[in-house]
């Protein structure tokens, strides 16, 4: 019963606040003071350049699935090979930082 009465009063709050924030909107506009305070609400870039980025990061074709070890096994020497290799890419980036 609670749940029921809390949860309609925070959502009557939550909504006012929505179309407050609307209505400023379509009054004022966004005014530099807005947009400095919480950054432009515009995507710099949409969904397809992000997904070629990462395409290009990643090698999608040559993969290989390695288990991680639950915790009554010992660790694999695939496993542990995968772990030097992020390990020594972490050192580099930090060096090139």
């Amino acid at each position: 019963m609670v749940f029921v009465i809390g949860g309609s009063f925070a959502l009557s709050q939550f909504t006012t606040i929505r179309y407050d924030v609307a209505t400023h909107k379509q009054t004022y506009g966004l005014t530099p003071e807005v947009v400095k305070k919480f950054g432009s609400f515009k995507h710099k870039s949409d969904i397809d350049e992000e997904y070629q980025k990462m395409k290009q990061k990643l090698d999608v074709d040559n993969w290989k699935n390695i288990r991680g070890p639950r915790e009554y096994e010992e660790l694999s020497p695939e496993y542990k090979e995968l772990i030097e290799k992020l390990k020594n890419k972490k050192k580099q980036r930090d060096k090139e930082n």
